[in-house]
C-alpha cells in the first residue's frame, strides 16, 4: 500500500533516498578534480602455535616487517592464517588497521596516519602530491620505499601456486 509520500518498503518504485548525500560530495569532489579515496585494510596476524608458512611469506605486505610469530596480510589472507592457527588448536590474535601507501615516497602509512592521509586527500586535490612527513623528499630521491615495496618476481610465482 503506497504512503502519501510514495510506495512503501517492498514495492515497486521504492527507492532508499537515506545516503544520497554521499553520492552527491562523491560527485562534487570529481567536479573538483579530486579522485575518491577509498579505505585499504591490512591485517596484523599474531600466532600463538604455527610457525609463518610460506604462502603467507609470499603474500606479505612488502615494506612492513615480518617477526617469527607476527605478520602483516591482507584482511582476506589473515582470515584463512587465522583459520589455520585455530584448526591446529592455537589462538590467532588479528587486528585490523587502514592502509596507505604516500604517493610522494611509497612509504607505508598504516592506522591514525593512513586515515589522516585519506582525509587530507578527499579535502584537496594537490593533497596526493603533499610529503607524507620531514623525510618524504629524501625518501623519494634515494627510493627507499619504492624499493622495499618492490615485489620480487619469486613471491609473485609462489602466491600464483598457492592460488591454483
Amino acid at each position: 500500500m503506497a504512503t502519501p509520500y510514495g510506495p512503501a518498503k517492498g514495492e515497486p518504485g521504492y527507492r532508499n533516498r537515506q545516503p544520497r548525500f554521499r553520492r552527491h560530495n562523491r560527485q562534487l569532489r570529481n567536479l573538483a578534480g579530486i579522485r575518491n579515496a577509498n579505505r585499504n585494510w591490512i591485517a596484523l596476524v599474531r600466532l600463538t602455535l604455527l610457525d609463518i608458512p610460506s604462502w603467507s611469506l609470499a603474500a606479505a605486505i612488502p615494506g612492513l616487517s615480518v617477526v617469527a610469530d607476527a605478520i602483516w596480510l591482507s584482511r582476506k589472507d589473515a582470515r584463512k592464517l587465522a583459520r589455520e592457527e585455530r584448526e591446529s588448536g592455537g589462538r590467532a590474535i588479528v587486528q585490523t588497521f587502514e592502509f596507505r601507501r604516500c604517493e610522494v615516497c611509497r612509504r607505508p602509512l598504516v592506522g591514525a596516519e593512513a586515515e589522516e592521509r585519506r582525509r587530507l586527500i578527499i579535502l584537496s586535490p594537490e593533497a596526493r602530491r603533499r610529503p607524507c612527513g620531514p623525510n618524504c623528499a629524501a625518501d623519494r630521491k634515494l627510493k627507499v620505499w619504492s624499493r622495499l615495496t618492490r615485489r620480487r618476481a619469486g613471491d609473485a610465482v609462489e602466491k600464483d601456486s598457492r592460488a591454483a
